[in-house]
């Protein structure tokens, strides 16, 4: 979705989230300014790293001044995750925060129809910048490595019907782990099935 001067988005901005309005677009991106002054500093956005749009006319520059927000909640519409992570839950989305990454927590980053929540597996680091490989916990195979630099955020929390948990958790991360055994012994059998027999 391309951005437009005027419009009104979400971004974390020292380990908050507060709007910013859109004052130039580029092609990469966009320059940002707060809404309760035009005098201070600009922030240039990259076009993957913004999180929300405040398109509703209820939503004023003059009623978000001094709105912030430690978490964004997220709705979960995806199957890549697995059993554990059915469409439907409620994905409360914090900034990233570098110094506490650790494999096994739920990163949010933008693909190229609509964003990914993924489980970290690896960051690594060369002259390039640093990265991170992630995986559904549903998907046999790693995603391609992802620029720190395009991911929107880490999920704190998990919220469903039948309870909440934090991601990355002993009981969080086993699940994941049987999840991912399970779904390779299945393709492991499968592969010795004559095809007539897969359907």
């Amino acid at each position: 979705m391309d951005l437009e001067a005027g419009q009104i988005i979400l971004y974390a901005h020292q380990m908050k989230w507060y709007p910013f309005r859109v004052t130039h677009p580029t092609q990469d991106g966009c320059f940002l300014s707060p809404l309760a002054s035009s005098s201070q500093p600009t922030y240039f956005l990259r076009a993957t790293r913004w999180v929300g749009l405040f398109s509703s006319p209820h939503f004023t520059p003059e009623s978000l001044w001094g709105w912030e927000a430690e978490s964004f909640p997220m709705h979960n519409t995806g199957h890549s995750m697995g059993p554990w992570y059915p469409p439907g839950g409620r994905l409360d989305l914090v900034p990233l925060r570098l110094s506490t990454l650790r494999p096994g927590q739920l990163l949010i980053w933008a693909g190229q129809e609509r964003w990914v929540c993924h489980r970290l597996k690896t960051i690594t680091t060369n002259n390039e910048g640093s990265f991170v490989t992630t995986r559904g916990d549903g998907c046999l195979t790693d995603d391609n490595p992802i620029p720190i630099t395009q991911l929107l955020g880490q999920v704190a929390r998990i919220h469903y019907p039948k309870g909440s948990w934090e991601p990355g958790n002993i009981p969080d991360v086993w699940r994941a782990h049987t999840t991912q055994c399970w779904l390779q012994t299945r393709h492991n059998i499968a592969r010795y099935v004559p095809s007539f027999l897969r359907r």
